[in-house]
């Protein structure tokens, strides 16, 4: 089963809204589905979006005429993420459930897990029954794409991504710190307990959230061999971003970018 995945931060998911839309949800989408195109050989005409959040990537490709499906463990970022579909009058199916466990009544073309949301997936165990789900959610040789940290953060040897940012947006100022010197990190487990703390501003008015949660750091060999003993998936690729010219080792690379193909 995935950890508790900070659910205090999760419920506020218009604040989390405004403070991950710096994300080129559009971008991402068009590199995301001309993988599929290029790899399949064919337009992908399904996605299933996990640990989705507002489902803004959903959104868009259901503005693309893709049959869109959407998971998430936070009921509140269900309830967010069906009220901006019916707000942009796009169709979207929003379920709330457990990535380690759930299944579709359909079959898709393309999954993906954005924003390093793997990071809650603490176990092997609860990893092979992730993999299973995905894997019995796709059709054959159906895409599963995965955006994780960089190995160059997961070892300290850089800071790739912002741990603190500020975003204003619609006469909101949100404020978001990822992360505080005081969590602890077990160095066996590979995972930290990590602080995040959310705070907005409105016409003067003031709000805070501090929360805490469990978080696995993976490397990048280990999650290789992690795919491949899984059985249900061979990686076809990966990059240092949502860009096949950026290879992890590019100077400008700032994630981990894999790209599955599920075995038959």
């Amino acid at each position: 089963m995935t950890s508790r995945a900070h659910e205090s931060f999760y419920s506020q998911a218009e604040l989390y809204d405004i403070a991950f839309s710096f994300k080129k949800y559009s971008a991402e989408c068009d590199f995301m589905l001309a993988q599929f195109k290029k790899l399949i050989g064919r337009d992908a005409s399904s996605w299933l979006e996990l640990a989705a959040g507002p489902a803004r990537h959903s959104l868009e490709m259901s503005k693309r005429g893709i049959e869109a499906h959407a998971l998430d463990l936070s009921q509140a970022m269900v309830d967010f993420g069906t009220k901006l579909a019916k707000e942009s009058d796009v169709a979207l199916e929003y379920s709330q459930g457990d990535m380690c466990d759930f299944k579709l009544a359909e079959r898709i073309d393309i999954a993906g897990l954005m924003i390093d949301s793997m990071s809650y997936v603490l176990t092997n165990e609860s990893l092979y029954q992730h993999f299973d789900c995905v894997a019995n959610a796709l059709n054959d040789h159906g895409l599963y794409i995965i955006e994780m940290t960089h190995p160059k953060d997961v070892f300290g040897l850089e800071q790739t991504a912002k741990t603190e940012w500020e975003i204003e947006k619609n006469g909101t100022t949100v404020r978001t710190q990822w992360g505080d010197k005081s969590d602890t990190f077990d160095a066996v487990t590979q995972i930290t307990d990590v602080t995040v703390r959310i705070s907005s501003e409105t016409a003067g008015q003031k709000t805070e959230f501090v929360d805490h949660a469990k978080q696995r750091s993976y490397t990048c060999t280990e999650f290789q061999a992690l795919i491949l003993a899984s059985g249900r998936f061979e990686l076809i690729a990966q990059y240092g971003a949502m860009n096949p010219a950026i290879d992890l080792h590019h100077k400008k690379a700032w994630r981990m970018i894999s790209i599955l193909r599920k075995k038959k």
